[in-house]
């Protein structure tokens, strides 16, 4: 394997693996970014695949998404810590300091000028899977500023992450997912019972804006994908498919 940092996962009794090996000059392992997105896998691999299924994310849809994830919790679980320190500034750039670039290991940095939509993922040549699941991350990170009531980004985050990760039992691999709008739908479920229980919201909107959300970037209510691949996608962006 030629990728400078990957996970293995194991079906239960076997021993996963955490690779991190050099990237250019620069040992991978010395990059905050890269291991939590690495170890992310082997939590979100064990959930889904249920210690069953080694390889639950498979199709194209399948593996964005897994991507994606990672890279949200790598940036977001940072800048939640970075706000404690001196530099309270979010960084948005996945990976910027082993790979040296502008957009880091990325196709672009995450953030306020993110450009793509679910819909985009169709486009020919799109760059590659980890560009791809950019889409779902982003999407993710969006979702936590919605869910910090009050302006209280810590708790957009600790919600974020909640949601996230209780919403991953609900996702099943298969030949026709779990591909993005699967993910959607856990996490808006795993918002109704959520929402009810947090006291400075009201669930009612809050669901509406996180729904926003979701339809800002192509996965409006009238989003479809009667697959996991790209080309199966129709993106609702609030008013076209």
């Amino acid at each position: 394997n030629k990728r400078p940092a990957f996970f293995v996962n194991r079906l239960d009794g076997n021993r996963p693996e955490l690779k991190l090996r050099r990237f250019d000059d620069r040992q991978t392992a010395r990059d905050a970014d890269v291991v939590i997105h690495e170890y992310t896998h082997g939590v979100t691999d064990r959930i889904v695949g249920d210690g069953i299924d080694e390889r639950p994310f498979r199709e194209e849809q399948s593996v964005a998404l897994s991507e994606g994830i990672c890279d949200y919790f790598a940036l977001s679980i940072q800048n939640y810590y970075r706000r404690r320190t001196a530099d309270p500034n979010p960084n948005w750039v996945f990976g910027s300091w082993t790979s040296g670039s502008p957009s880091g290991l990325r196709f672009q940095a995450y953030g306020p000028g993110f450009q793509g939509t679910y819909g985009s993922l169709k486009n020919p040549g799109f760059p590659s899977e980890h560009d791809a699941g950019q889409v779902w991350g982003q999407t993710l990170l969006e979702l936590n500023e919605v869910l910090a009531a009050g302006g209280a980004p810590d708790t957009g985050d600790e919600r974020g992450w909640q949601l996230v990760m209780d919403s991953l039992v609900h996702l099943h691999p298969g030949l026709n997912g779990p591909h993005f709008l699967h993910a959607r739908d856990a996490i808006i479920r795993e918002l109704d019972r959520a929402a009810p229980t947090w006291p400075d919201v009201d669930p009612v909107a809050m669901r509406a804006d996180v729904m926003q959300v979701f339809t800002r970037r192509g996965m409006g209510p009238d989003a479809s994908s009667s697959s996991a691949r790209f080309r199966d996608i129709h993106e609702d962006t609030g008013g076209s498919t």
